[in-house]
């Protein structure tokens, strides 16, 4: 049993942990694939009404009109940290794709099935 100041190593789980751990990441990036997806319609409709806006007061010329620069700025930042968090929260010995997933369910119930331990 590790000490409390040792990280548990991956060796050490069971194949349902590492099967859980798998699936918990698995929606953790499906989540990120989301928020990226959001934030690519988001600031490509803040951009449109930017532009719009800037062409109709005739200022598009004029780098101060251009408040999107800002959003970018900031949502990019807010994407980067849940990507780097999503990045530290890997599991080591899974990519856990989502036919990776189905196919460790698969063995679960099979095996649940068949009486193994």
């Amino acid at each position: 049993m590790p000490t409390p100041t040792e990280a548990p190593s991956r060796h050490d789980e069971s194949p349902d942990e590492r099967d859980e751990a798998a699936r918990r990441y698995a929606d953790q990036r499906r989540a990120f694939h989301g928020h990226v997806g959001g934030f690519a319609t988001g600031m490509f409709i803040m951009f449109a009404v930017n532009l719009v806006t800037n062409i109709s007061a005739g200022s598009a010329d004029e780098w101060d009109a251009w408040w999107s620069v800002w959003a970018l700025l900031g949502w990019s930042i807010g994407i980067a940290v849940h990507g780097f968090v999503l990045w530290l929260n890997r599991p080591s010995d899974a990519s856990s794709t989502p036919e990776e997933i189905a196919a460790l369910q698969q063995r679960r119930t099979r095996r649940d099935d068949s009486g193994e331990n």
